[in-house]
């Protein structure tokens, strides 16, 4: 994403949120399968890199695709269901929908092609 825009002579600013803790996530068990260490954080280890190393990391990665980094917020976890905006989304999905849940159907059902 970074080196196109790059290449086309956009300045890159980057802003990155991201979360350590472990968590349910949307997609299927099969994609969750495919997941894996990555590499740039160094060899596979039982224990994470500490904080200041995976922002190092990221930092210099975006460097390298010619992007800078402008803020970076490394979390255990970020708590998305006490926003009063997703609050209000999934009270309208529980209303109208029911027998599902909501999570499944927020917070939309994909409008790509596939399972995904």
């Amino acid at each position: 994403l970074v080196t196109p825009l790059v290449r086309q002579g956009h300045h890159v600013d980057y802003y990155l949120a991201l979360s350590t803790r472990e968590e349910k996530a949307w997609r299927t068990d099969r994609y969750l399968r495919q997941l894996t260490w990555d590499s740039l954080f160094g060899p596979p280890a039982s224990a994470r890199p500490n904080n200041s190393h995976i922002r190092a990391t990221v930092a210099r990665q975006l460097e390298l695709a010619g992007g800078r980094l402008r803020h970076f917020d490394l979390r255990e976890r970020m708590v998305l269901s006490d926003d009063a905006r997703l609050q209000a989304v999934r009270h309208v999905a529980q209303a109208e929908h029911p027998a599902e849940d909501v999570d499944f159907r927020f917070p939309v059902r994909s409008q790509g092609k596939g399972n995904v």
